[in-house]
């Protein structure tokens, strides 16, 4: 009879140590912030819309005429989400020859996300650069 004693109490003091354990790590697990898992988010969701753009030819025939299916895109994406694509000419890096940012957002942001992406538009014989930037709306 004492031998079954002593192994209901070895069980009964290991299913506490594992319960303090586990209560433990689910605290800590709550404490932490999920700020690196927003920026990966961001950043690919701006390297995604890169490559929508580019592979629909939307890039280059903004170049060509103006951005209004750039901005027809944009406005389609998700609310909370804010973009802004800027297309530079290769020679001049400093001034966007086109500028166009989604209907409802501005400027205020906590991060920002940025993708390039490179483009030749064979109408014009230019390498273009098309910087997209990505960031959650801010109040």
């Amino acid at each position: 009879m004492k031998h079954g004693f002593v192994i209901s109490m070895d069980a009964m003091l290991a299913l506490a140590v594992t319960f303090i354990l586990f209560v433990s790590a689910t605290a800590y697990l709550a404490t932490v912030k999920s700020e690196a898992k927003n920026s990966a988010f961001l950043k690919d969701f701006s390297m995604d819309t890169a490559t929508v753009l580019e592979k629909s030819g939307e890039l280059k025939r903004a170049v060509n005429g103006s951005g209004s299916e750039i901005a027809n895109t944009l406005n389609r994406l998700p609310e909370p989400i804010c973009i802004e694509v800027q297309i530079f000419n290769a020679s001049d890096l400093q001034n966007a020859e086109i500028s166009v940012l989604k209907n409802g957002c501005n400027a205020k942001y906590f991060e920002k996300a940025i993708a390039k992406r490179g483009f030749y538009a064979e109408s014009k014989r230019t390498f273009y650069l098309a910087k997209i930037s990505a960031w959650y709306k801010v109040a």
